[in-house]
């Protein structure tokens, strides 16, 4: 039997279940009491297959087969239950006794109390063979000392590890069920000790804000692996103040303590949250859209045109990265033009883009540019465009300086193909949009993967681009590009814009452009797009 200890830990207050109670302090901040929800979810600890977050014992070998095979403990826990594992790890490290000994049950769907809680965290710290005295003083007002609890409640109060649940008079709550928000603080101080802050959020969670005071406990108990989502459709939700059952501590507690039980299988974030709080979070980012927003396209913040083709290019629910919203495309047979988003940010001339107001004091010089991609099951041919990264130069037409290509090549793969639009003399040479006559084209380059190939249709494909313009005067200019987090093509030493410095890059068009026209009616589907500063990375 093994002895875990942990040298000190502050267990977070519960919350008080009506307003009478008052508030009461963790970590220096006042946490306002609040109504304890019933649950309204699935449990994400089921064996449903749409929320897998819990594999059954007999796909989980990591179990012992001399556990498995003998008769279950508790008379309510069969060995088929989600928790079995997690349980019987407990009563085999002395950790629980269950809930009932005439016939040997646990109660696993009960409700958690804080009385409960007290055992599960004294044993926890302490080792399961502790004993706490009984005391001879009452300490809570609500706790008698002739309840079987008033040990526990006490050596709680006694090792500093709780101050109730209100004050004046000093009460413990022992009825009150304890939430996922607070058991997120219970393991976390188990595993990493009393010392542990987790980092600040990013706002994983749709139901949790950046000012609640446990989010970041909770996505950190998330990254841990050892507390799931309640639940990832249609929301990315982690239900804090969703009450504990005892077989979901039964888990927790397991994992905290590093029991000899399975790894659970945790459903990835959907990428719909990317965007959430980006301004905050990545402040390298010049855009985000992940098209989860209903908001007008075309404004401050977003872009300054959009084509949809009559419909045809439209924000769609469900067909997303992750089945997310995303923004699906249809082409018609023969058809060349299928809409676009024009993006315009930074210091820009030209009126009609500064609409979108996206850092427009800046020139970046410098700047990566990320989107999801995916083309239908049975998709047919290679699409000429796809995206360009460009400086417009003129107040009066879309006049371009450079242009960063990132469209179709050769067979079914994606080509980067630069153009420089100055002169030897540094000025803009190109009069108005695709002046093919001057433009030179300085080194179309193939990537290797096949996205547009029969086979690779239904495929979610991360793509992300790099244009740096070259030093006044130099040929040290880039653009390259990455699928899925490999390096496709790059070309180097490139001189994009001589010696010109009026402008930065200041746009970027997703297009859906097809020179020769669509091989069949088929769909493709764009989805969180970034602009930034600095490498981007593809999603969890």
């Amino acid at each position: 039997m093994k002895t875990f200890r942990i040298l000190s830990l502050l267990w977070v207050l519960g919350i008080a279940a009506t307003s009478s109670q008052p508030a009461f302090t963790f970590g220096g901040m006042s946490l306002e009491n609040s109504t304890i929800l019933q649950p309204n979810y699935r449990s994400a600890f089921s064996t449903r297959g749409d929320q897998g977050s819990i594999r059954s014992p007999a796909s989980n070998p990591s179990f012992s087969d001399q556990t498995v095979d003998q008769q279950p403990t508790f008379a309510d826990v069969s060995i088929d239950h989600w928790a079995y594992e997690y349980i019987e790890a407990l009563y085999q490290s002395g950790l629980t006794a269950g809930c009932a000994s005439d016939v040997r049950l646990y109660c696993p769907e009960k409700n958690l109390t804080r009385a409960e809680g007290a055992v599960y965290f004294e044993r926890g710290i302490h080792g399961a063979s502790i004993h706490p005295p009984q005391p001879l003083v009452q300490t809570f007002a609500d706790v008698q000392l002739s309840e079987w609890f008033a040990k526990w409640t006490d050596a709680l109060w006694l090792d500093g590890f709780t101050a109730g649940c209100g004050i004046d008079p000093l009460i413990f709550c022992p009825a009150e069920v304890h939430n996922r928000a607070e058991a997120s603080v219970f393991v976390l101080r188990i595993l990493r000790g009393i010392d542990y802050i987790p980092r600040d959020p990013v706002g994983l969670f749709a139901d949790s804000s950046l000012n609640d005071w446990y989010t970041k406990w909770v996505e950190a108990a998330y990254n841990e692996r050892m507390i799931p989502p309640c639940e990832i459709n249609p929301a990315f939700n982690f239900c804090p103040e969703e009450p504990v059952s005892r077989a979901e501590m039964a888990m927790f507690l397991s994992l905290a303590l590093g029991l000899d039980v399975p790894a659970p299988t945790f459903p990835d974030p959907p990428t719909a949250n990317e965007c959430k709080n980006w301004v905050i979070i990545h402040p390298d980012w010049i855009f985000c859209d992940d098209f989860e927003t209903d908001a007008a396209f075309v404004g401050e913040g977003r872009y300054f045109e959009f084509q949809d083709d009559g419909g045809d290019f439209a924000r769609t629910a469900t067909v997303g990265h992750r089945n997310s919203y995303g923004m699906r495309v249809k082409w018609e047979t023969g058809e060349v033009g299928a809409g676009s988003l024009l993006l315009a940010f930074g210091r820009n001339p030209n009126d009609y883009m500064n609409k979108t107001k996206i850092r427009p004091n800046e020139d970046f010089r410098e700047v990566y540019y990320r989107m999801y991609l995916k083309m239908q099951e049975g998709w047919i041919g290679n699409p000429g465009k796809l995206s360009r990264a460009t400086i417009i130069s003129s107040a009066s037409d879309w006049s371009q300086a450079m242009i960063a290509h990132v469209w179709g090549g050769r067979d079914s793969v994606l080509a980067l193909d630069p153009v420089r639009c100055v002169d030897a003399n540094s000025r803009v040479k190109c009069s108005g949009y695709n002046d093919f006559t001057n433009m030179d084209w300085i080194g179309l380059t193939h990537g290797i993967m096949p996205i547009f190939s029969a086979e690779n249709g239904g495929k979610w494909y991360c793509i992300e681009a790099h244009v740096r313009l070259n030093s006044p005067g130099q040929s040290n200019g880039i653009q390259e590009f990455w699928i899925d987090g490999k390096l496709e093509a790059r070309r180097d030493s490139l001189n994009f814009v001589r010696s010109y410095t009026e402008y930065g890059i200041n746009a970027i068009f997703f297009e859906n452009y097809w020179n020769s026209g669509s091989a069949q009616d088929q769909v493709r589907i764009f989805d969180n797009i970034v602009v930034s500063t600095q490498p981007i990375g593809c999603s969890p």
